[in-house]
């Protein structure tokens, strides 16, 4: 079963808007969204980078974004949306 995610509200600061900005995007892809273990793989960046962006614990690198833009977006763009 998968965690729930950390609680962050806008006021906590960047690092949480932008990872309720990410979340956004993952939530936007609905069930289709892949979990953070396939994009991990097959964009070959570290769970661990994922995890701390999702969480609002770092703003991530280009490569662990552009990782999560793709892997939603591409969920997205077969849904039509």
């Amino acid at each position: 079963m998968p965690r729930r995610p950390t609680p962050l509200s806008p006021e906590d600061g960047p690092r949480a808007r932008f990872a309720l900005a990410l979340r956004q995007l993952r939530d936007d892809a609905g069930f289709d969204a892949p979990p953070v273990d396939v994009i991990a793989a097959k964009f070959g960046v570290a769970r661990s980078s994922l995890h701390h962006a999702l969480r609002g614990q770092r703003i991530p690198s280009v490569p662990t974004l552009a990782a999560l833009v793709s892997a939603t977006g591409e969920t997205r763009a077969t849904d039509g949306g």
